[in-house]
């Protein structure tokens, strides 16, 4: 699964591609309208927990929303029980959830090499 796009550019390309304005997708989400604009800018980036509050009442993957090149449609994501699982993971593991957001902008390679040295670090305990 690869990072392909940002949140900030799929929440503007949905509000765009459903022709809403700012202030109507505010109110879909239940989310202050400044708050999504500086989603939209990166200006701001959301918690996970946001993310899949968002793509819930989108009705969208949260994945597919993070940037990621996965289906968008939800019944996708809803069938696969290992990012179920990871998902459950990052609900309740905050450490996890620092590991995922210091990697957010990560290329393939920088998250290859934090990937051998967590390894690495396994093996020497």
């Amino acid at each position: 699964m690869e990072l392909i796009s940002s949140f900030a550019e799929r929440i503007g390309s949905y509000r765009i591609k459903n022709k809403m304005t700012l202030a109507a997708l505010s109110e879909k989400l239940g989310i202050p309208a400044q708050t999504l604009s500086r989603y939209e800018l990166s200006q701001r980036v959301p918690k996970v927990d946001t993310v899949n509050l968002i793509a819930s009442r989108l009705g969208c993957n949260p994945l597919w929303l993070q940037g990621y090149d996965v289906s968008m449609s939800l019944e996708d994501f809803s069938e696969d029980s290992e990012m179920n699982d990871y998902l459950e993971q990052l609900k309740n593991r905050e450490e996890l959830r620092m590991l995922f957001s210091v990697t957010r902008d990560a290329t393939k390679q920088d998250i290859e090499q934090a990937v051998r040295i967590i390894m690495a670090l396994r093996t020497d305990r």
